[in-house]
C-alpha cells in the first residue's frame, strides 16, 4: 500500500516519544519558542539523571541544560538552516526519543517483567 502518510508517521513518532516518556519517568513535556536564538526550546520534566548521564548529556547535547534541583531538561532544538519548516517539527519526536532513550538506558530487570 506504500508509506504512511507524513501526518501518521508524525503521530507515531509522537505515540513512540509518549512510551519512552512513561518508560523514563517523564510526565511533561513542552515545546515553547526560544526566547533567546532561534528555533524552539523542549522542556521535560521530571526526570532524574544519574551522573554518567549528565556526562552522557554534555557530549550528545552541548547546549542542553539538566536543572538537578528541578528535575528537568531543557533541550534547544535548532530550526533547519534557511529557516524551511520542512519536517523539522516531525523530527522533534524522534530526537527526543532517542536523546531520552541515550541518557535513560533500559535496565536488565525491567526486561524480564
Amino acid at each position: 500500500y506504500g508509506p504512511p502518510p507524513p501526518l501518521a508517521e508524525a503521530l507515531l513518532a509522537v505515540a513512540s516519544l509518549r512510551a519512552e516518556c512513561v518508560r523514563a519517568g517523564v510526565r511533561e513535556v513542552a515545546v515553547t519558542p526560544n526566547r533567546t536564538g532561534p528555533g524552539n526550546v523542549a522542556r521535560l520534566a521530571p526526570l532524574a539523571l544519574r551522573t554518567s548521564a549528565v556526562l552522557r548529556l554534555r557530549r550528545l547535547a552541548r547546549d542542553a541544560v539538566y536543572k538537578e534541583d528541578l528535575g528537568q531538561l531543557v533541550v534547544p532544538l535548532k530550526r533547519p538552516s534557511g529557516g524551511e519548516r520542512t519536517d523539522a517539527a516531525a523530527d522533534v519526536p524522534s530526537t527526543l526519543r532517542d536523546l531520552l532513550a541515550e541518557l535513560v538506558p533500559v535496565e536488565e530487570g525491567a526486561l524480564a517483567s
